[in-house]
C-alpha cells in the first residue's frame, strides 16, 4: 500500500490516438505531491550524437517535461542525411547505404528502416526485392497482401479477363451490385487504351470503395494511403497489363521468400509505432517532409503536432551506432508528383551533427528555412483538406501567400492559426 513505483517518459507518450496521454505524469505528481523523481538521464544505448539529436528535436514541444540524455559511449558518426529526387530514389539510396554498412561488417539483422504510414512500405519492399535484400515486415502485412490492395488487383484483373473466376470471386464479396455497376460501366471501355491510374480511379468511382472508411479513424485512414500507393504504383505504368505484370512479379517473390524459409538476417521495415522498445545498430527514417511526418492531419494543430514530434524522438533513440534521414524533393502522391518540403523535424537537428552522404537535389546540407518557393496542395495530396481542432481553420481557406509563408518557415503553426 505505502510502495508504487511509476516508469514513465513523456517524450516517447505516442499512442494518444489510443488514448493514452502525456500528461499522466504530471497528474501523478498533483496526486502524490510527496512522490520521489529519479531521473534516468544516462543512456547505455546511443552515441552522443545520436542523443544530441533526439534532444535538439524534442525540445521544440513545450507540453511535457523533457529529460537531458547523456552517454559514455561516445559521440559516434554523424548523422547521415540523404537527399534525393523522388520517392522511389530514396528508396533505392536507402538500400545502397545499407548494402556499404553490410560491406563494414553491419548484419542485416542490424538495420531497420522506420516510416511513418504503413503505406510506405511498398516502395522499400519493392526496392529491396529487386536488389535481392532479405527483409521482414514486423507488425504488418506485406503490401500486396492487404485486402483493400487484392480487391482492387481483383477489379482490375476482371477488365482484361471476365472469366477469371478467383477475381469475380472476390470482387462479389464486396457486394455483387458493385461489381455490376462496375461492369456496366467497363462494358464498353474493353479493348481501348485506358491508364492503369484511369481505370483504378473508375474503379473506385463505381464501387464507392472508400465511402465508408473514415479519415478519423487510424485504421481506416491506413487503408486509404495503402488505396492511394496503389495509384501511385500505377502511374507508373502506361498499360494495363504491364502494370498486372509488375504486382505478379513481386507476388511471385512473396512466395518465393515464403518458400525459402525466413532468415534471421534481414532487415526490419516497420512503422514508427511498431518501433517502440526496440533498438538496432543502425536505423534509416525515411519519407522526412511535411505531409508525411509530420502527418497532414497533424499539421494544424500543436497538440497533434507534439505528438508526433514525440514519434520522431522515438524513431530517433531506436539506432544505437548510426542513423540516416531521408527525403524526397518530389513525392509520388495519387498518381501525381508533387513537389514536397522537408520535415520541421530534420530542420530541428542541429546541422553541425550532420552530413550528407547522398544528394541528388544539388542543395547538401537542410538549409535553415523550410525549401523556398515551394507549395504543396494538402487538398490536393490528401483529399479532405487537414482541420485543426482548435480553430477549424482549413488549408483550401488560406491565402496563397499566407501558406507560402508557412511551407517557407517565415511563419509559425501559432501565426497561421491567427491569420
Amino acid at each position: 500500500r505505502d510502495n508504487l513505483v511509476v516508469v514513465g517518459d513523456a517524450s516517447q507518450s505516442i499512442y494518444r490516438f489510443r488514448g493514452a496521454d502525456y500528461r499522466n505524469i504530471s497528474r501523478l505528481k498533483a496526486d502524490f505531491p510527496n512522490l520521489k523523481e529519479i531521473r534516468l538521464e544516462r543512456n547505455y544505448r546511443s552515441t552522443q550524437n545520436i542523443l544530441t539529436a533526439a534532444s535538439s528535436v524534442i525540445s521544440h514541444n513545450t507540453n511535457h517535461p523533457i529529460l537531458k540524455l547523456w552517454t559514455s559511449v561516445g559521440e559516434g558518426e554523424k548523422i547521415g542525411l540523404i537527399e534525393t529526387h523522388s520517392g522511389k530514389d530514396e528508396a533505392a539510396q536507402v538500400v545502397a547505404q545499407i548494402n556499404k554498412l553490410v560491406e563494414a561488417g553491419y548484419k542485416y539483422s542490424e538495420v531497420a528502416v522506420l516510416y511513418r504510414t504503413n503505406a510506405q512500405s511498398r516502395v522499400f519492399e519493392e526496392v529491396m526485392i529487386h536488389n535481392s535484400i532479405p527483409y521482414v515486415l514486423v507488425g504488418g502485412t506485406k503490401f500486396y497482401e492487404r485486402k483493400e490492395i487484392k480487391d482492387l488487383i481483383a477489379y482490375t484483373r476482371l477488365f482484361l479477363n471476365p472469366q477469371d473466376s478467383v477475381s469475380r470471386a472476390r470482387a462479389e464479396k464486396n457486394g455483387k451490385r458493385k461489381l455490376a455497376n462496375y461492369e456496366a460501366e467497363i462494358e464498353d471501355k474493353r479493348g481501348l487504351k485506358i491508364a492503369p491510374t484511369e481505370l483504378l480511379d473508375l474503379i473506385l468511382n463505381t464501387t464507392k470503395y472508400l465511402d465508408n472508411l473514415n479519415q478519423e479513424i487510424e485504421e481506416d485512414m491506413a487503408r486509404i494511403e495503402n488505396v492511394r500507393e496503389l495509384v501511385n504504383v500505377a502511374s507508373e505504368f502506361e498499360s494495363i497489363s504491364e502494370f498486372l505484370e509488375n504486382v505478379a512479379l513481386v507476388q511471385a517473390e512473396y512466395y518465393a521468400g515464403e518458400k525459402k524459409g525466413r532468415s534471421k538476417n534481414v532487415v526490419t521495415l516497420m512503422t514508427l509505432h511498431a518501433a517502440k522498445g526496440l533498438e538496432y545498430r543502425a536505423v534509416f527514417l525515411v519519407g522526412l517532409e511535411e505531409g508525411i511526418f509530420p502527418h497532414s492531419r497533424s499539421i494544424l494543430d500543436e497538440e497533434e503536432v507534439q505528438e508526433e514530434r514525440r514519434l520522431m524522438y522515438v524513431g530517433i533513440t531506436r539506432a544505437k551506432e548510426r542513423l540516416f534521414v531521408s527525403y524526397a524533393r518530389m513525392r509520388n502522391l495519387y498518381g501525381n508528383n508533387n513537389p514536397a518540403v522537408q520535415s520541421r523535424f530534420l530542420q530541428e537537428i542541429k546541422p553541425e551533427i550532420m552530413q550528407t552522404v547522398f544528394s541528388n537535389t544539388g542543395n547538401g546540407l537542410i538549409q535553415n528555412k523550410l525549401t523556398e518557393g515551394v507549395r504543396i496542395q494538402y487538398k490536393d495530396m490528401f483529399g479532405e483538406a487537414p482541420r485543426t481542432k482548435r480553430s477549424g481553420v482549413r488549408i483550401d481557406s488560406l491565402s496563397d501567400s499566407t501558406l507560402d509563408d508557412f511551407l517557407s518557415g517565415d511563419i509559425s503553426v501559432d501565426e497561421l492559426l491567427s491569420r
